[in-house]
């Protein structure tokens, strides 16, 4: 990785604090092309798919 190219980063865990403080810094990284979010990972679809809606690059 070079300083051009942004982190790719997972999130693991989609509960209340990853949708309120964890997705919205992820989204003002990914403005500043610093971060890439290629994944996000919980048990529950329903808790993915709720972070999925601020995060929609991520798989």
């Amino acid at each position: 990785m070079t300083s051009s190219e942004p982190a790719k980063v997972a999130l693991v865990g989609c509960g209340a604090v990853a949708e309120v403080l964890h997705a919205p810094t992820l989204r003002a990284l990914v403005t500043e092309a610093l971060v890439e979010v290629v994944a996000l990972v919980d048990p529950n679809p329903a808790r993915t798919a709720q972070v999925g809606r601020l995060l929609p690059q991520a798989r």
